[in-house]
């Protein structure tokens, strides 16, 4: 196993990319941080072909049936 210093890269790149928008933070909303959050290898999307049973998944709102039973990111 090699070691690398992406573990502590990783999150400080993310810090950077969302401190890049400042001032205007109000700009950003959870789509473009998720978006962020995967760019720098902090939030790993799963496919689901079903919505989950938690209260806050929103897949259903999201995604037709057709969409969730080929597979959507989530």
């Amino acid at each position: 196993m090699e070691i690398t210093n992406e573990p502590i890269l990783s999150p400080a790149k993310f810090v950077l990319a969302v401190l890049d928008d400042f001032p205007e933070l109000v700009s950003m909303d959870g789509f473009d941080i998720q978006d962020l959050a995967e760019k720098h290898k902090l939030r790993v999307p799963q496919i689901v072909n079903v919505p989950g049973s938690e209260d806050n998944c929103y897949c259903a709102q999201f995604y037709s049936d057709g969409e969730l039973q080929l597979g959507v990111p989530c």
